[in-house]
């Protein structure tokens, strides 16, 4: 039984399914849920019981472009050329309504405009706080929830570790950490290994570490191929920490 977080990651949908798929092979249960931008969405089916079957359907489905659309106006609510109201409607229809309705426990992590501070959403409405989580700023126009501007959590911290862990206790945690892009990678990377430093005294902690996706809005690429070094990587990195369950 383990509390499970996945980082942030440039459309890395499949890099996560990967980690999904070796966590169901090796028997391991997921008591706990946490994710950031493309880690919500698969953290949130991963929450709901989904398969790693279903979940690789959902991301295939169609290029992540369709799932988009052009803000008019540009900066009503804030900055953002394109909207994800399209991909909130195709995952409403796949997932409950709100946070608190999955079957396991589940956080988001997105950042508050109004003062930038870095909040877990563990109440409210799903989809919502998903593509708040996605909504990287200047790309995607913010998202309300519950009345506060929210964007991309991983534009600030790429896991949200620390605070999880501060607010829900685990005796074993496994992460999934997806390589952050060349923009910013020195400073990103400082908070999370800060942060993996920092759980390694408080919980029993397996890092699985994946490439970037190299993914477009266009195509996520070789989407069997991703999901399958990332299962190997899982693999590996699991077979070296047995779970308590």
């Amino acid at each position: 039984m383990s509390t499970v977080v996945l980082s942030s990651g440039f459309l890395a949908f499949a890099r996560h399914i990967g980690v999904a798929r070796a966590f169901r092979a090796a028997g391991r249960r997921a008591t706990r849920l946490s994710g950031v931008s493309s880690g919500s969405l698969i953290g949130a089916m991963w929450a709901a019981g989904a398969t790693p079957e279903e979940m690789e359907t959902l991301v295939s489905e169609m290029p992540p472009i369709r799932s988009l659309r052009p803000r008019l106006p540009f900066g009503r609510g804030g900055p953002g050329l394109l909207s994800l109201d399209p991909f909130v409607a195709r995952i409403t229809a796949r997932l409950p309504a709100r946070i608190e309705d999955l079957p396991l426990p589940f956080s988001v992590g997105v950042v508050r405009r109004s003062d930038g501070a870095c909040v877990l959403l563990e109440r409210g409405p799903l989809a919502e706080a998903i593509a708040a989580s996605c909504a990287m700023p200047w790309i995607f126009g913010p998202r309300v929830i519950d009345g506060a501007s929210c964007v991309d959590g991983g534009a600030k911290d790429r896991i949200f570790l620390r605070p999880l862990l501060e607010r829900h206790p685990a005796a074993d945690t496994v992460v999934h950490v997806v390589d952050a892009s060349q923009a910013g990678r020195q400073k990103r990377s400082g908070v999370v290994d800060a942060q993996l430093d920092w759980a390694a005294a408080h919980t029993a902690l397996t890092i699985v570490r994946t490439p970037r996706s190299g993914a477009s809005f266009f195509s996520l690429g070789d989407i069997p191929a991703q999901i399958a070094l990332a299962e190997a990587r899982a693999t590996a990195a699991l077979s070296c920490r047995p779970g308590p369950g």
